[in-house]
């Protein structure tokens, strides 16, 4: 599999934006994208997705453990939808 996880990453954050949850990236390592999602105050990102597609990992994954998981190939809409359902306390 190879993903372009800089892609995913950039149509997640504009869809994550459109949401009204301002977003941005973080640095990662190869294969791996990062995209941080802010409350209001922007203090402290609310979650952080990875988005990775490189050894054992071909996944997106947020939460407090990185407990929320979808695999690589899902749409960033259907992502963008599933990361706005978990911040706002509904079950993805």
């Amino acid at each position: 599999m190879s993903a372009n996880v800089d892609r995913l990453a950039d149509e997640l954050i504009r869809l994550l934006n459109a949401g009204g949850k301002p977003s941005d990236r973080f640095t990662t390592g190869p294969g791996t994208a990062g995209v941080n999602v802010w409350g209001e105050e922007g203090r402290y990102p609310l979650t952080s997705v990875t988005i990775s597609d490189s050894g054992n990992f071909h996944d997106y994954a947020w939460g407090p453990n990185y407990e929320h998981t979808l695999p690589i190939d899902t749409p960033p809409a259907d992502v963008a939808e599933a990361v706005l359902k978990t911040l706002n306390g509904e079950r993805a």
